[in-house]
């Protein structure tokens, strides 16, 4: 009995291994990550001129302002990209705790809906989807955390607060009900 038990964990875990990493990567075919920039203006150097110019020498010192102000704008360029990105990935992060959170949710209550058949499939079954589930919330609160303002992980984190205590209620009752060891 003992050996059995041991089996049943084992293949629990390797379930809520295999969904968590489908989570995972499911959202990474369906939803990439965006790229941060490697074309211009990051291809090309800024300009730089290796000249010392006397302090009578004009057309040099103009030759020196031309590459400093090449300089500054190259800079700025850079920035702006820089800038566009940063958006960009915080609107990533903001979708992304979203949509792991809501894939995790559904996991979660799929976990549940499977205990009215827990008999025919095994608690490890069940255990294995609801872990998944608390991945998918775990992974979008672990990457989304930084694009995800406050309240919405204020109501997130209470949905999700609500469903565990729910759960645990309903899988003690279970348990009690029908002497599950």
């Amino acid at each position: 009995m003992t050996g059995n038990k041991i089996i049943n964990g084992i293949i629990g875990v390797i379930i809520a291994v295999v969904l968590s990493l489908l989570l995972t990567l499911g959202i990474k075919v369906f939803y990439p990550e965006p790229e941060y920039p490697r074309t211009e203006p990051f291809a090309k150097e800024a300009p730089y001129l290796n000249v010392t110019c006397q302090g009578s020498d004009k057309e040099c010192i103009a030759e020196q302002k031309k590459v400093e102000e090449g300089r500054q704008a190259y800079y700025k360029e850079q920035q702006k990209v820089q800038d566009e990105f940063e958006k960009t990935r915080k609107a990533y992060e903001h979708d992304l705790f979203i949509i792991a959170n809501i894939l995790g949710i559904i996991f979660f209550l799929a976990g549940m809906g499977l205990l009215s058949i827990y008999e025919k499939i095994g608690l490890n079954v069940v255990a294995g989807v609801l872990a998944s589930g608390g991945f998918g919330i775990f992974y979008g609160y672990i990457r989304g955390w930084q694009g995800a303002d406050d309240i919405l992980k204020f109501i997130v984190g209470i949905v999700v607060a609500i469903m565990v205590v729910a759960s645990a209620v309903v899988i003690n009752n279970l348990v009690r009900k029908h002497n599950v060891k």
